[in-house]
Parts: structure tokens; sequence; C-alpha cells
């Protein structure tokens, strides 16, 4: 079974994906989905005001209003799953 961060981090990648290939109703549709999952994630996880996590949020924010797919999806990609991986700790 995959770890909790390897789900988000998969679905970061298809969200980055889609928003990469400019499928933007599939990619708003996953963004959305991921969100949820991820606030899921860190809600469990006792993070959900963790500052880290809130600055990253802010910059997907100003990056998705500026229209910035790209920025978003490296950040969804790359970021993301580094910044869980940091701070969960999902050892037995």
């Amino acid at each position: 079974m995959a770890s909790q961060i390897e789900q988000i981090a998969k679905e970061a990648q298809q969200v980055a994906n889609a928003f990469r290939l400019g499928y933007e109703g599939e990619a708003s549709t996953l963004y959305i989905d991921f969100i949820d999952a991820l606030t899921a994630l860190l809600a469990a996880h006792s993070l959900t005001g963790n500052r880290v996590f809130n600055e990253l949020f802010q910059v997907m924010i100003d990056a998705h209003k500026r229209g910035d797919k790209l920025f978003l999806a490296d950040i969804l990609q790359y970021e993301m799953p580094a910044i869980l991986r940091q701070h969960i700790d999902e050892s037995p």
C-alpha cells in the first residue's frame, strides 16, 4: 500500500501534468480533489496551522491568480511532496 505522502505526490503529479498540457477543466477538477486530500492529510497530522504549509499555499494561490500554471505545476510536483516528507513521519 502506498504511503499517504506517495498518494498525495501521485495526485499532485496528475494535477501538474494537466496544467502543463493545458487541460484547464481537468486540471481544475484534479486540483480541487488534491487540495481536499492535502487538507485532510495536514489535519490528520495536526499541521493545519503550520507556517511552512501556509506560506506554500500562499505561493500557490499567487501563482494561480497570475495564471502561472507552469510554476504552480512545479510547486505541486517538486516542492509539496518534499515538504510533506520533511514534516510527516510515516515510519511504523
